[in-house]
């Protein structure tokens, strides 16, 4: 079955368009709670993931991206950039 069709994951990202956390750790306790996410594996993504990621929220997401940092500075470091590369529509 396509992960994408399950109900939760399209309520999902209906709801908070892409979840963006740093590792697998987070994905997991994401997913326990009802809440589809992917997991960058480090606290700074390169050039070939952010591409799938806008990629991503553009098709499934509603142009929509939700990060969730670790709470420590690496984290909020890597994830304010990683912000600053993301594509901001205008409203």
């Amino acid at each position: 079955m396509d992960r994408l069709k399950e109900p939760y994951v399209e309520e999902s990202l209906g709801t908070y368009g892409v979840v963006v956390c740093e590792g697998q750790n987070e994905v997991l306790r994401m997913e326990t709670l009802g809440v589809a996410a992917v997991g960058l594996g480090s606290n700074k993504a390169t050039d070939h993931p952010i591409e799938k990621l806008i990629r991503f929220a553009r098709q499934a997401g509603d142009n929509r991206v939700l990060l969730l940092p670790d709470c420590d500075e690496e984290g909020e470091h890597g994830f304010r950039e990683l912000l600053w590369r993301l594509p901001h529509p205008s409203r």
